[in-house]
């Protein structure tokens, strides 16, 4: 159980990477850069963040950064980076690679929604 002092370190912590993403971004190569240093940007003007939160997402960050570098949408994006990550045999947390859970199984799950609200799933 999570008390009142852990509850507002992860707050703040969340908060300061709400700032931070107006400040820098992380690319595919793992390079740090002022943000408004990036040339790829959405039709409204916004600039795209690509974020992990485990370190075997690098991996999947580049591939999904290159997807939207060559144009491509987020949704896009989003499948092609979660496919690195899938299909990595060295991941011990999800995919392929992943561990059985409680009742020895390995269990692969998947699902997708874009802007539309078009989805698709499978378990």
């Amino acid at each position: 159980m999570t008390n009142r002092r852990r509850f507002l370190q992860l707050a703040a912590l969340g908060g300061t990477g709400v700032l931070l993403n107006r400040c820098i971004v992380i690319d595919g190569q793992d390079q740090i850069t002022p943000a408004n240093d990036q040339k790829t940007t959405s039709g409204e003007g916004h600039k795209p963040l690509v974020l992990s939160t485990w370190r075997h997402g690098v991996a999947a960050n580049a591939k999904a950064w290159e997807v939207l570098s060559n144009g491509g949408t987020a949704l896009d994006a989003v499948e092609q980076g979660v496919r690195v990550s899938e299909s990595d045999f060295t991941n011990r947390s999800v995919g392929l690679g992943g561990l059985p859970d409680r009742n020895g199984h390995v269990t692969l799950d998947a699902c997708i929604m874009d802007h539309q609200s078009r989805c698709g799933a499978f378990f």
